[in-house]
């Protein structure tokens, strides 16, 4: 009967349990004035529009830094990000070590309407690559892609210098007049993240193995 090719009978098919929750840390960097507090703030709302109601978005102060949550699921997996935000104070070096610690991926800012904030990218490059894990996931982020009139940084050019970064794994442009383009790029990115976690278990466990195979 038409329809019935390629069906295979489940009498005998393996079952997979769904992956344990997880949290991820990501790190919210770049330039003050890239809109850094108001992309995660309006991602982490449940609203849909610009006004996002601040008081529905779960905040934990740590000295002077913020942590916003975010629940996603992931092909069946439940995922917490934790977005940490400097919420403005960029320029306090003190509190870069205890920030960037732990970090599983970073999300890497600039306005597209201020060329400074694009040419300090490398001065954010290089505490990423100082204070995080070698080769911790980077997400470009080009914020304020509404004000078009205004661009000062052509895409073509973001795209370039996030191709000659190895641990610049995606780049998009996003504004928070359009909450899609900003869920497309984190939804994306924590695939990214939750692929190269089940790889570096893996990998820990072909490890321990092959050490205790050692010992006997």
């Amino acid at each position: 009967m038409a329809g019935r090719e390629g069906r295979k009978s489940s009498k005998n098919r393996p079952t997979t349990n769904p992956a344990p929750p997880c949290t991820l840390k990501l790190l919210m960097i770049g330039n003050i004035h890239t809109g850094k507090s108001s992309l995660v703030r309006n991602y982490c709302s449940k609203d849909s529009e610009t006004d996002y109601n601040t008081s529905e978005i779960e905040t934990h102060s740590i000295g002077l830094l913020d942590c916003m949550d975010k629940t996603l699921d992931i092909n069946g997996q439940e995922v917490t990000l934790e977005i940490w935000d400097t919420a403005g104070t960029e320029t306090y070096d003190s509190i870069t070590a205890n920030y960037y610690r732990g970090a599983d991926g970073v999300c890497l800012t600039y306005s597209i309407i201020d060329n400074k904030s694009f040419d300090l990218l490398n001065v954010w490059m290089s505490r990423v690559h100082e204070n995080t894990r070698l080769h911790t996931p980077v997400m470009l982020l080009g914020t304020k892609s509404d004000l078009e009139e205004g661009r000062e940084v052509e895409k073509h050019r973001a795209q370039s210098y996030a191709n000659e970064q190895e641990d610049i794994r995606y780049f998009f442009e996003v504004s928070i007049k359009n909450k899609d383009t900003i869920d497309q790029a984190m939804f994306e990115f924590s695939k990214f993240l939750i692929r190269n976690h089940s790889h570096e278990d893996q990998t820990s466990q072909v490890k321990t193995n092959t050490n205790q195979g050692c010992c006997h």
